[in-house]
């Protein structure tokens, strides 16, 4: 008992407080060496990562596209399953309501859904009618299942901003990180 209460003290403090850490971003600075010459290679890698974002882009459109694809595909599928879910429950929902109108009409009836009783209220079965085990089933969304497909399917990120620092410092640019605090921070 001791134990328990110590580890739902210990799960508690953690939630409440947990969210009260300080969250930090890293920023960057580039700063471009003052040699004119250099110049043009930053520019070069400045039209890589242009172009590099642009490729990115058309993919990721292309990607959604597909993805709006299979989206579709897997709601089909799963409105069939739905469709067939919903039928065996609405069967099940029948037979639970024809039980119960003719055992309540001979003394017997469900409390609540819960277990049969018999005409001097004495249990007859105990625990969930056996009329009512299948859950009701939730129809699906087709907007959420496009979504699911995009986010296991497309990037948004093709790693342009990596590549383009790796070619600044190869032009002689120097990148400062520094961790900034943006929310939550010591004082």
């Amino acid at each position: 008992m001791r134990t328990r209460s110590l580890f739902l003290l210990l799960f508690w403090s953690i939630i409440l407080f947990g969210g009260c850490a300080p969250k930090y971003r890293t920023a960057y600075t580039y700063i471009e060496p003052r040699n004119p010459q250099i110049q043009s290679c930053i520019e070069g890698c400045e039209a890589k990562r242009a172009a590099c974002r642009e490729r990115c882009e058309k993919a990721f459109k292309t990607c959604r596209k597909n993805a709006e694809a299979i989206g579709r595909r897997n709601y089909e599928q799963k409105l069939q399953d739905y469709y067939r879910k919903l039928e065996a429950y609405t069967a099940q929902l029948r037979r639970y309501e024809l039980e119960r109108d003719l055992f309540y009409g001979r003394g017997f009836y469900y409390g609540d859904g819960f277990g049969y009783r018999g005409p001097f209220y004495g249990p007859v079965w105990w625990g969930p009618s056996p009329a009512l085990t299948l859950p009701r089933p939730v129809k699906p969304n087709l907007q959420n299942e496009i979504l699911q497909a995009e986010l296991k399917h497309c990037r948004v990120d093709c790693g342009c901003t990596e590549k383009f620092d790796t070619c600044f410092e190869g032009c002689g640019g120097k990148i400062i990180r520094k961790k900034v605090c943006i929310e939550n921070c010591p004082k």
